[in-house]
């Protein structure tokens, strides 16, 4: 079967969507060349993907952040779908992370070449959207033949967005995190006072994480000032860990920065991008991780947490769907005065955190995960 795989090319996520599932499962996949980098093109050609060509003027729109004025992005529309069109059919178009231009050009290829199209909704492509944009969205989402979301809650904003979203088949499917496996060896390696020292993390201090990213919605100061007002003797036994990579903003990183300086704590900033061996490691050492930004939607470092046993202490406006479907065990808070009352809880009582690990594993390891693709692959398929 002749898959074109549309959106995000250069993702982690989509590179593992390949390896993971496409490839095990003998598809022949097609990417377009549009913001490939060296290292990207090595492992499509090292696993025998087919890149498809584009002239450079579609190369370059996208380096120069797709400026230009109408004519000059029909143009590049028109270059995109005539290279595909080159490259010949498809039997499935497959676009990762959802958006107007994309939505339009895969629309436009699938009525071309009578290909089956399949969109993939990821997180923010629904829930940092403005709802005007996503009702435009929408006039084309529609003429697709099914619709993945990667957790119940961006299934249940796209029902509540689109009242014809009943006629259109879709299904929660998740993508799977490879890391899983990473921490399940390493857990099981039992070297966790290494990993401990490789970090410069004391063996006598409970970790704490705050947040996976730098964006100020993680938010971080309000989390550090309920830390701060923890007992002197219950914040000499913290450290604290602040993954500050994805999303940095150098002043907001300074005030967060400050403000952990301030509670006399230990903490260590991560700010350079992390293997996926370290952030296995990472899980693994934390005991306490504290997810209270505004918004996601059951995000890999909240699944990853789970899995290394790690205390989830969760916001109760981040409950998610998943928690009524699975009975994870973790703590939640309903508002800042609550989190200080549950921090002393995860500090100082043991939780009972049986069953996460095997619950995420059946939702989230690629080998749970890829059957249920292939069944949506092969269902499209056979659709008359």
């Amino acid at each position: 079967m002749k898959i074109l795989l549309w959106g995000c090319i250069s993702s982690p996520w989509t590179m593992w969507f390949i390896k993971d599932f496409l490839l095990k499962y003998d598809y022949d996949v097609y990417v377009l060349e549009t913001s490939i980098t060296d290292q990207h093109r090595k492992f499509f050609e090292d696993n025998n993907i087919n890149i498809i060509e584009c002239p450079s003027k579609v190369i370059n729109w996208y380096k120069n952040g797709k400026r230009g004025n109408r004519f000059k992005t029909l143009y590049i529309y028109y270059l995109q779908i005539k290279a595909v069109l080159n490259s010949g059919n498809y039997d499935i178009i497959n676009l990762h992370y959802v958006d107007e231009f994309n939505a339009f050009l895969c629309i436009l290829l699938k009525r071309i070449q009578k290909s089956k199209l399949i969109l993939s909704y990821w997180g923010s492509d629904l829930l940092r959207i403005s709802t005007s944009t996503l009702k435009r969205t929408g006039l084309l989402t529609k003429k697709s033949d099914f619709i993945t979301f990667d957790n119940e809650d961006l299934k249940m904003k796209f029902n509540g967005l689109y009242s014809w979203s009943y006629k259109k088949k879709n299904e929660v499917v998740f993508l799977g995190l490879p890391i899983l496996n990473i921490i399940d060896k390493k857990m099981k390696s039992n070297n966790e006072n290494l990993f401990r020292e490789r970090w410069n993390i004391p063996l006598n201090k409970k970790v704490i994480a705050i947040g996976y990213n730098a964006i100020p919605e993680q938010q971080h100061l309000e989390v550090i000032k309920c830390i701060n007002n923890l007992s002197e003797k219950e914040k000499e036994n913290i450290f604290l860990l602040f993954q500050m990579t994805y999303g940095r903003d150098e002043e907001y990183c300074l005030q967060v920065k400050k403000c952990a300086e301030a509670t006399g704590c230990q903490f260590l900033f991560l700010e350079n991008f992390l293997t996926d061996e370290e952030v296995a490691e990472i899980r693994i050492i934390t005991d306490i991780y504290i997810n209270a930004q505004k918004t996601d939607a059951f995000s890999g470092s909240v699944c990853e947490n789970l899995f290394s046993e790690t205390v989830l202490v969760n916001a109760k406006w981040l409950r998610y769907k998943e928690f009524d479907k699975a009975k994870f065990k973790f703590i939640e808070f309903s508002d800042w005065m609550d989190l200080e009352d549950k921090l002393n809880k995860a500090l100082n009582e043991n939780v009972d955190l049986s069953s996460n690990s095997e619950l995420i594993w059946s939702m989230r390891a690629w080998e749970s995960c890829a059957p249920k693709w292939e069944e949506v692959y092969r269902g499209v398929l056979n659709e008359e």
